[in-house]
């Protein structure tokens, strides 16, 4: 604290100021007389994206780095140890690329399959999504590099993300969308990034309660608030919320304007300089570079163990010696990533055909479908022939780049048409296909009880060719769980009533039930439950015990137990325990996870492992007190490996708060589906979904918006024109298209790098309210 309060006191009142905006995109504004570093951040959950190059949408190419994984695949090894390896060789890299702080991990929950994003998440469920953030800060901040989690909070859709209002009552948002935000922030991350979104109608960024009263007080969050690229809309608003980083760069002259007119005080902009200067002393300390290793072996090892093996009538493990029809353009050209500010320029992508040139695999291949949009049925004939006289046919399918992307949601869950009927040729005239499937997030799998074997790649990163092939040759035994639900259908998903919402809010209706926690309660067949994997190897796990038939407050539930490969092979299984309330008085979902581990078992062999619960495991949001709290009562310990399936299941009686029920209600019950009128009598009265001055322009009407206008056409045309003379592929231009229409008329200064003033955004709106004389004299 004193090095904070000497550099503070150095600085003059326009100096700090200058430190509550970046230096450009990726820069903290630097002052030599302080005698710190230079602080760059950069993009790079599942890898560095370090700019060659400036440009205005922060999309320009990038430095080389290893492409990891994304989180969407990391999630399904449920092994904190492999994600922490992970952010270690981050670091690295971040070290050697002079890189301060890296813009990540993402723990957003995943409320609904379609999300566009979702590839950049873990999980949807949080004690997952927030234990493997957890792993991934302390990683990388073990070598001195910064981390920012992101996005605090609510951001579960990308429609309308930066105006959209998620309406969510206060046992979703504390059991839910904040639990793992409270369980990540444990690792003292440098920064917590804002969403673009309000949450409950409020913007987080300008949220008192959000940033300190929850983040800062509740969960002891120390660091600094930045806000995502583009994301304020009330600078004052936001400083005196405890916002101290506006990202990216703009002017300062509204601050210093509001500080001469006493609007904001001196102490007040101090309170938000520290944490800057704070991260300027982190990003300044000695970097502790780890041991060298192979970051491409390494990405190649967390994706094969991670990857889920969904279906295998004994066809897999592969032998060297059957001849294989490989079929699939993803098969040469993968899909490794998602597509948006993620992005990384990998150093070397595997590909599967070159991978069975090298080793001599006895192969022939077809292309069978295309990567774009048009369902070209043309290449379906060339993989037929391919498939005569061989012993498997490989299909290499999911969801192209075009399907699913930061900016835009997906309209569905299906993969490519041409695709799933290539698969229905295919399985038509071979008994023996294997499915890879690459992607991003769930899709439908109409196909799965026709193909023999199922192997979920999702998104693997730039080795992720080898991995598939390890694991196919049983090289490595797989033993990746599924971190989200597969559902047979698109409006089985609790959300689907409700997603993506109106222009202007969503609601959250679905309240606590995201995921396996409404499957399961409502009693609906899945294709894939929750924690769904299998293996090689077949286990058992026996002799369940618990530490204690009564839990006391603030004690240790241990349970112990003993698992045994009864198989020639060596595997992991990841242990999943839920806990499960037995009584009434609470709505409460059928079972939640409380505690998993995964366990390396060598074959034949029988371990005996111990899992230690919290009690805190067993809370929930009492929304009368306004605090977390244990309901008294008698709960059931389901051991299992996956939501639905359980080895033993044991009752403990737990010490804890006498809970008055509630009113009965859809939600105890799930005996029919959720209806907005259900909602509004758990959270209250509900704002409305569209805008209620549709007629009425301001900053916070998007160029979508406006475009029907005279002048916001004309806006609307000219960014049209820059966008389509950007260097870059067909996804990366739809995903600018697709945020340009929602982009809100406020971010334009940011985004134009300043050629259209705060001002002339003005005097824009003015002409389009049909005030044309006083918009024309702020244009001048």
């Amino acid at each position: 604290m004193e090095n904070l309060d000497k550099n503070l006191n150095q600085l003059t009142i326009k100096e700090k100021i200058n430190l509550l905006s970046g230096d450009g995109l990726w820069y903290i504004k630097h002052y030599e007389k302080l005698g710190l570093k230079r602080f760059m951040m950069t993009d790079g959950p599942h890898g560095l994206r370090k700019q060659a190059s400036n440009d205005a949408m922060g999309i320009a190419a990038s430095f080389k780095a290893t492409c990891f994984p994304t989180a969407s695949l990391l999630a399904c090894s449920f092994d904190p140890k492999l994600i922490y390896e992970m952010g270690q060789a981050l670091a690295n890299e971040a070290i050697q690329q002079d890189v301060s702080m890296i813009l990540g991990p993402g723990i957003n929950i995943k409320r609904s399959p379609l999300c566009g994003r979702n590839f950049e998440y873990f999980s949807e469920d949080p004690l997952l999504a927030g234990t493997l953030g957890k792993a991934y800060i302390e990683g990388v901040q073990s070598l001195n590099i910064g981390t920012c989690l992101k996005h605090y909070y609510g951001n579960n859709q990308e429609k309308h993300r930066m105006t959209i209002d998620a309406i969510i009552d206060k046992r979703a948002m504390y059991e839910i969308y904040l639990k793992a935000f409270g369980i990540a922030i444990q690792a003292k991350p440098w920064s917590i990034m804002t969403a673009y979104n309000k949450v409950n109608g409020s913007y987080v960024a300008e949220s008192k309660w959000y940033m300190s009263a929850i983040a800062r007080n509740r969960f002891g969050f120390k660091g600094a608030f930045i806000t995502d690229w583009g994301a304020m809309n009330n600078r004052i608003a936001s400083i005196k919320a405890g916002l101290s980083l506006e990202m990216p760069g703009s002017k300062n002259n509204i601050i210093y304007q509001a500080y001469k007119k006493g609007l904001i005080t001196e102490s007040e902009i101090d309170f938000a300089v520290k944490p800057v200067l704070w991260m300027l002393e982190k990003g300044s300390q000695q970097k502790v570079k780890s041991e060298t290793i192979d970051h491409h072996e390494l990405a190649r090892k967390i994706a094969a163990e991670s990857m889920v093996l969904m279906k295998n009538e004994g066809v897999l493990p592969l032998k060297s010696t059957q001849s294989i029809a490989l079929i699939g353009r993803f098969a040469k050209e993968p899909r490794i990533q998602g597509s948006g500010s993620s992005k990384v320029n990998p150093i070397k992508v595997d590909t599967l055909y070159d991978i069975f040139q090298s080793q001599n695999i006895p192969f022939e291949y077809a292309d069978g479908y295309t990567l774009d949009t048009k369902e070209n049925l043309n290449h379906i004939q060339e993989a037929l022939n391919v498939c005569k006289d061989k012993d498997v046919v490989i299909l290499s399918v999911g969801l192209t780049e075009l399907y699913e992307s930061e900016g835009y949601d997906r309209t569905h869950l299906n993969i490519p048409l041409q695709q799933l009927k290539l698969i229905e040729a295919v399985s038509e005239v071979h008994s023996n296909v294997v499915v890879v499937l690459q992607g991003g997030s769930v899709t439908l799998m109409p196909y799965k009880e026709v193909v023999k074997a199922i192997l979920n790649a999702y998104l693997g990163g730039e080795a992720a060719a080898s991995a598939i092939y390890d694991i196919l040759y049983g090289k490595v035994n797989p033993s990746g769980k599924l971190a989200e639900t597969y559902p047979l259908r698109l409006d089985d998903t609790s959300s689907y009533p409700f997603f993506p919402g109106g222009t202007k809010s969503v609601y959250y209706a679905e309240s606590i039930y995201v995921g396996y926690r409404y499957f399961d309660k409502k009693g609906l067949m899945v294709a894939y439950p929750f924690g769904y994997g299998l293996s090689y190897s077949d286990f058992e796990v026996k002799e369940v015990k618990l530490s204690t038939q009564s839990l006391k407050r603030h004690e240790m539930l241990k349970v112990s137990l003993n698992i045994t490969n009864k198989s020639n092979i060596d595997g992991k299984e990841t242990i999943q325990i839920y806990g499960s309330d037995l009584g009434t008085e609470v709505h409460k979902p059928s079972q939640e996870l409380i505690a998993f581990k995964k366990v390396s078992v060598k074959a034949h062999e029988t371990k005996q492992v111990t899992i230690e619960i919290p009690y805190s495991h067993f809370e929930f949001f009492d929304v009368e007190v306004d605090e977390y709290r244990v309901k008294q009562g008698a709960y059931e310990i389901k051991v299992g490996d996956s939501s639905r399936t359980f080895y033993q299941i044991e009752t403990i009686h737990i010490e804890g708060d006498t809970i008055e029920p509630t009113l009965e209600s859809v939600y105890h019950t799930l005996d029919r589906y959720i209806s907005i009128h259900d909602f509004e009598q758990l959270y209250g009265e509900l704002p409305p979904k569209e805008d209620t001055e549709h007629h009425k322009i301001h900053l916070n009407s998007t160029i979508g918006e406006v475009k029907e206008s005279r002048v916001g056409g004309l806006i609307y045309k000219i960014g049209l024109k820059e966008i389509q003379k950007t260097k870059t592929d067909e996804a990366t231009k739809k995903m600018m298209k697709e945020q340009f229409e929602e982009l809100p008329l406020r971010a334009i200064p940011l985004f134009s790098g300043d050629k259209i003033t705060h001002r002339r955004v003005l005097g824009l709106i003015d002409m389009m309210n049909k005030h044309p004389f006083r918009g024309l004299v702020k244009m001048i």
